[in-house]
């Protein structure tokens, strides 16, 4: 075997390669090369070729060869300019190129934009995109920045069907998510344009969401010391045992009383108590107060009263103003049953928590710091009530809205097409008064 000769003649390459399409066999051909000192005997291909898979010397030399055998007949070029396996480490002087191939860049570059962002750009608008080098080179793919698979990625031109598709695709899921102030995410945007009958796919809503850099807002966990529980300072029995399911609406309710900094008050709180149904989950009561007092707890249960039915329970924790003795006197009277778990256990209350995380993020917390009067609090508290009741799709209920869920399993309705159009605009916020 011979010490590589080093630089091959392109007439010694030529005749090796019309022996390989003569259909000799190319194993046959890389061992002459070898021992004929063409090819490093170290040189094996990388990656499976047909039924020659296996690493083999030479053979990617013999097949490196071909591929520019076939550019140098079709562009008059004698480089692997198309099929290189370095591109993005191979350097390419600025005579190997001509026009043509510099416009075939440029066009597939052109392809890939489209494909990715629905828009057409013009070719002088391309070139412009383009980076800028100090020495004079062609901008071949690897300088664009687009990835090697990427010039085999599409063949053929996107068609005018396809573009005004994806058009079609991108407006409707920007209109759902502005609808609904950019707190839907990929799921709930899906689940709206099932709803809506237009036959999207989940992966044609995350692609469009991400094509347009559409992000939902996102609850991140506070991680918090978990500490024993500690004895109760009321006798009242815990009567969920964090059983939150419900079968009927009006039976089973959480209530808590959440804070929301100002600097309206001295306190520098304002202060937001609800009652949250853990069947249909539509929060009754919601509303904002100057202070954390039995005022602002009977405000909300008077509000929710002509929904709960006999023997409801009311499940809280140990807040004073939860367990005062106006309030137990008030349960008695109308048959309820008033329920708490044990002091410091933060899942006795679960699902009112976990409201207070969407009612913050997804909305009051939007609010200026400067204009958080309590005027301007219940009034987002009515918008919410109404977004959240209508328009809010709940995982757990199925990707219904509170309702729907409703209107279907309780009152027995047909779900309508489309639940955007179909549910009431709550203009009356005497649910949240």
């Amino acid at each position: 075997m011979k010490k590589w000769i080093g630089k091959v003649s392109r007439e010694e390459k030529i005749k090796y390669v019309i022996r390989f399409l003569k259909h000799e066999d190319p194993r046959t051909l890389a061992k002459e090369m070898v021992k004929r000192g063409l090819s490093k005997n170290n040189n094996y291909i990388r990656r499976p070729l047909g039924k020659y898979s296996y690493k083999y010397p030479g053979l990617s030399t013999l097949y490196n060869w071909v591929n520019c055998y076939n550019n140098f007949k079709q562009y008059g070029k004698w480089n692997n300019f198309i099929v290189a396996k370095k591109m993005s480490n191979k350097k390419y002087k600025e005579e190997d190129f001509d026009k043509e191939d510099y416009k075939r860049v440029v066009n597939i570059y052109r392809e890939i934009l489209i494909e990715r962002t629905g828009k057409d750009l013009t070719i002088q608008e391309i070139r412009k995109l383009l980076p800028k080098y100090k020495e004079k080179k062609v901008k071949t793919l690897a300088i664009i920045n687009v990835p090697r698979s990427s010039f085999y990625y599409r063949s053929v031109p996107i068609s005018d069907e396809n573009i005004e598709k994806i058009r079609f695709i991108d407006a409707n899921v920007k209109r759902i998510y502005d609808a609904n102030y950019g707190n839907f995410g990929r799921e709930r945007v899906f689940q709206i344009t099932l709803s809506e009958s237009l036959n999207f796919t989940r992966e044609q809503v995350r692609v469009s969401m991400k094509r347009q850099g559409l992000v939902s807002i996102i609850r991140i966990p506070k991680r918090r010391k978990r500490e024993d529980p500690k004895s109760p300072r009321t006798n009242l029995p815990n009567l969920l045992q964090r059983d939150f399911s419900s079968k009927e609406p009006g039976t089973k309710y959480s209530t808590d009383t959440t804070y929301l900094e100002t600097p309206y008050t001295s306190s520098g709180f304002l202060y937001v108590c609800g009652l949250l149904d853990l069947c249909n989950f539509i929060p009754y009561g919601l509303k904002a107060s100057e202070h954390n007092d039995l005022e602002l707890i009977k405000s909300s249960y008077f509000a929710a009263q002509s929904h709960m039915k006999e023997n409801a329970i009311i499940n809280s924790d140990h807040g004073s103003a939860h367990l005062a003795n106006y309030i137990k006197n008030w349960a008695e009277t109308n048959s309820f049953r008033l329920s708490a778990g044990k002091v410091g256990d933060t899942y006795a209350n679960l699902p009112i928590e976990s409201f207070w995380g969407i009612l913050k993020v997804e909305w009051l917390n939007r609010i200026p710091y400067n204009e958080r009067t309590l005027k301007r609090v219940n009034e987002e508290l009515a918008k919410f009530y109404n977004w959240y009741v209508m328009a809010r799709p709940q995982s757990k209920l199925n990707y219904l809205t509170p309702y729907l869920f409703d209107r279907v399993y309780r009152i027995g309705g047909v779900k309508p097409n489309n639940y955007l159009q179909e549910s009431p605009v709550i203009t009356n916020s005497a649910y949240c008064a």
